[in-house]
């Protein structure tokens, strides 16, 4: 039986992305990742089995790539629910990040002073 997926995106994300010119560029790129973590989280219940890479309490992917996704995701076994929480979306610029943030992301969320509450509140996310 496939998992139920619920994808959340962080409305600073969304906001990020009509702010970013680079974000916003590759919209398209990024709306295509979010699907692959609901695909990936409809067969095995964990988007994470994707290719990432975990930073502090996020998860992010693809790992090595320019373009990336924060994330996190809970997951409800007893009713094989997964809700995949779309936090950041992320252009790396040589040794640096450029995101609504700040250039110091990784170690922010290293060291926890960002978690996923540091990004609400999330809107559904609807598109097929």
């Amino acid at each position: 039986m496939a998992w139920q997926v619920i994808v959340n995106v962080s409305r600073d994300a969304l906001r990020a992305m009509t702010k970013d010119k680079v974000l916003r560029e590759n919209k398209k790129w990024f709306f295509r990742q979010i699907e692959q973590l609901k695909i990936a989280a409809e067969n095995e219940g964990r988007p994470n089995d994707r290719p990432s890479e975990t930073i502090g309490g996020f998860f992010v992917c693809p790992r090595g790539d320019a373009l990336r996704i924060a994330y996190t995701f809970e997951r409800d076994e007893a009713n094989k629910k997964v809700t995949v929480f779309i936090c950041e979306f992320m252009a790396h610029d040589g040794n640096e990040y450029r995101t609504p943030r700040s250039n110091n992301w990784i170690a922010a969320a290293k060291a926890q002073r960002i978690t996923r509450s540091t990004y609400e509140p999330y809107d559904a996310w609807d598109r097929a």
